[in-house]
This record gives structure tokens, C-alpha cells and sequence, in this order.
């Protein structure tokens, strides 16, 4: 018992070592980002009538197109819904999940300001495929579906940094176990989910296995 006593501060001053590694890990980090963004109010766009957002508590929102007078972008960020009975939503762009998926439907015959029109125009056209998430999503080199730089962008910026460069798969591999882990239910990972917002990318499939996903989730979570 002595000699545990001796040790407990070196011990304590190991576990501490350790914890402050992990944090520091932007593997880690990314994943316990993507997990708190699960808690931002989401956005779901489910039919051509509307839509709707997911709230905390399980409080549903829904609205609809026909009761919405106008929409206007402010810089590239704020999106201001303007009712028919003179109410108003604004929705901050790092506020919601889904924020694009609201851009990307509104009607076409819904009255809009030029700087959403124009940000609508750009943002959705020449997208490319995302090796990560499988998604044509990816703009400038990111991809804003899974949070994921392409593996051109990682080698220019590790270059930079003067870091070691992963092999494409490697990259590929650590970025398909972060992001898939939110899909995971009962077991099961889904690789190919659909969603509305980005289309699949042709004969596109994961580096990882559903049981790989799913041990990854179990250690970070430890």
C-alpha cells in the first residue's frame, strides 16, 4: 500500500498526460464536434410542402412555403424568412444542420433578395465528388456534407506544416471512420444514406467496414 501511495502521483501525472493528448488529437476533436452539432436545432426538408426543424426536447417546427412571403441572404451567413402574418425567422448559417438543404429547396416562384439567387447559383454548381462521404458536395476543395478537405488541400496544407503525409487511403480511412459513426443504428452503419441536399456519387464505396465504424465509435467514446 506504501509503495502505491509512492506511485499515485506519477500515476495521476500519466493520466493526465494521456487525457491532455486525446484533446489535443484533431481526430478526437472532430469527432466530439460532429457529436455536439447532432444538438443543434436541425433542419429537414422531407417533401416539396415545407419544412421542418428538430429542436431540443424533440420539439418539431413545421413550415410551409405557401405562408412565406419572401426570403433574403444577408453576407453569406444569415437567411431571413419573412411571414405572411408579418412574423420573421432568422436562421444563422452555424446555428443549424441543414441550413444549405433550405437554400437548395425554396420554390422557385418564392420571391427571393439577389444575394440569395446568386449564392443559390454558385454554391450549388460544378460540385465534385467527396471521397469521404461518397457525395458530389465538395466546392473549393472542402466538403461541407462531411466536414472533410479533399486529399489534395491535406497534402498542401501537411506540406506546409512540414507534417508527415498520410497515402491517400489512410486519409480516406480516418476520415470515413469520424464521419460514419453518426450513422450508426442498431448495429448497423448506413454508408449510403439519402438525403436531399447532395446527390451520390457514382460506383463510389467506403474504405471501411460497418464493424470497423462501429469499434472506432467505441474507443473514442472510452
Amino acid at each position: 500500500m506504501a509503495v502505491f501511495y509512492k506511485l499515485l502521483p506519477l500515476l495521476i501525472t500519466i493520466a493526465v498526460a494521456a487525457l491532455f493528448i486525446k484533446v489535443l488529437s484533431p481526430w478526437w476533436f472532430r469527432y466530439k464536434l460532429k457529436k455536439l452539432m447532432k444538438f443543434r436545432p436541425s433542419i429537414s426538408v422531407t417533401d416539396a410542402s415545407g419544412f421542418s426543424i428538430f429542436e431540443a426536447d424533440n420539439v418539431v417546427k413545421k413550415f410551409h412555403w405557401k405562408d412565406i412571403d419572401k426570403i433574403e441572404l444577408t453576407g453569406s451567413e444569415v437567411l431571413k424568412l419573412y411571414f405572411k402574418d408579418t412574423s420573421m425567422l432568422t436562421m444563422w448559417k452555424r446555428d443549424y444542420t441543414g441550413w444549405l438543404a433550405l437554400i437548395k429547396t425554396a420554390p422557385a416562384t418564392l420571391p427571393v433578395n439577389d444575394a440569395f439567387a446568386k449564392y443559390k447559383d454558385e454554391y450549388f454548381s460544378n460540385l465534385s465528388c467527396c471521397k469521404v462521404c461518397g457525395k458530389i458536395a465538395v466546392k473549393n476543395d472542402e466538403c461541407p456534407n462531411c466536414i472533410a478537405d479533399t486529399y489534395e488541400k491535406y497534402c498542401k496544407d501537411m506540406e506546409s506544416d512540414g507534417e508527415k503525409i498520410q497515402t491517400e487511403r489512410e486519409f480516406l480511412r480516418e476520415n470515413q471512420l469520424d464521419w460514419f459513426t453518426a450513422f450508426i443504428d442498431e448495429g448497423k452503419v448506413d454508408f449510403h444514406s439519402k438525403e436531399i441536399l447532395y446527390d451520390d456519387c457514382p460506383n463510389w464505396t467506403p474504405l471501411v467496414t460497418a464493424a470497423e465504424v462501429i469499434q472506432y465509435d467505441k474507443e473514442m467514446e472510452a
